[in-house]
């Protein structure tokens, strides 16, 4: 073989194995392992990615010791972007490296988290970094409800592709929590009732409702969170249907109580100078705050007859820094974050 041959060869094997070393380094010298191809995982839940290497201990007669590890999702393997650092995953992580093993604890999981993770270690010795290249496919999913049929009785499952423990499980039937239900990941429905079903201690990140019948009570939020400027006008807002009608209905605030009632009316009367509250056809509701302040920062829900409030409603921060979003609804001007 002529050396430029040789030297090819040399080159192909180093970027088929993913890593950066000199000439003088035999390949097999270097690598890495993941515990998982593929994790899936639910949405606000937590993942671990788990990778072991190995590396030349020493090289000539100086001890190898491993500078820096990390995992990234963005850049080249040679020209990696430290997941660390990434404004995306701040205060979400974990790194957590010993010996031959390094550990990626991610926290509160987001659809745009999605995507091959990569782990890198770098060393002191001169060319000695090393990317392992296969990668660990994260994949995050939200729950889902699947009707169908056992022993010609209707049946309702709480449904993710991710494998989940099914003692975890927590039902809603119109908005309530069912203790009786829990813990079930199949249960059998009620005619003109919605179900919700979430993972304990994860309330917040529930399954769309789902009715047996082509009716049924239940309440949509468009919003789980809404970031909004001090002094700005914020819309909370939701869909709502019911099988039947409705003769009452309230925007309130868990954390103290308080309830806003609505006439039936289709624009509602005004609560204060900064609140006000609109209704539109039966099926659509809004709460507007005008310039909103710092005491304004809580969580809020909508309820109507037949329907209860254990279900998490949309959260409203109030600061005084950030970039706005305008959306119109039904003529109003909100500012969303």
């Amino acid at each position: 073989m002529s050396w430029t041959a040789q030297r090819d060869f040399v080159i192909f094997v180093i970027l088929l194995f993913g890593f950066q070393v000199s000439q003088s380094w035999e390949p097999s010298e270097w690598g890495g392992k993941y515990t998982q191809k593929t994790i899936c995982g639910l949405t606000g839940t937590t993942v671990i990615l788990n990778c072991s290497f190995w590396y030349p201990q020493t090289h000539d007669g100086h001890i190898i010791k491993v500078e820096k590890a990390l995992w990234f999702i963005k850049g080249e393997d040679d020209q990696p972007e430290d997941l660390m650092m990434d404004a995306q995953y701040t205060d979400r992580l974990d790194l957590n490296c010993q010996s031959n093993w390094c550990t990626l604890s991610m926290r509160e999981l987001r659809k745009s988290d999605e995507g091959k993770y990569k782990f890198r270690f770098i060393t002191n010795a001169t060319g000695g970094q090393y990317t392992v290249t296969s990668g660990v496919t994260l994949e995050v999913t939200d729950l889902s409800i699947k009707k169908s049929w056992r022993d010609r009785n209707p049946s309702l499952s709480c449904h993710s592709e991710c494998d989940l423990d099914s003692s975890s499980y927590i039902w809603y039937e119109n908005g309530k929590q069912r203790p009786n239900l829990n813990s079930k990941k199949t249960i059998s429905p009620v005619d003109y009732r919605s179900y919700s079903c979430a993972l304990r201690g994860h309330e917040q990140h529930l399954s769309p409702p789902v009715c047996w019948d082509t009716s049924c009570d239940k309440v949509l939020y468009k919003y789980k969170t809404i970031c909004a400027l001090k002094g700005s006008i914020v819309d909370i807002t939701c869909t709502y249907s019911n099988h039947k009608a409705v003769l009452e209905k309230s925007w309130f605030r868990p954390d103290n109580g308080n309830t806003w009632n609505i006439t039936s009316e289709r624009w509602a009367l005004q609560l204060d100078h900064r609140f006000l509250t609109y209704d539109k056809s039966g099926e659509r509701s809004a709460l507007r705050i005008k310039d909103v302040t710092d005491s304004d920062s809580a969580e809020y829900r909508f309820k109507f007859s037949a329907w209860g409030s254990d279900l998490r409603g949309t959260t409203l921060t109030v600061t005084g820094n950030g970039e706005t979003l305008h959306e119109n609804l039904w003529g109003l001007t909100s500012k969303i974050e």
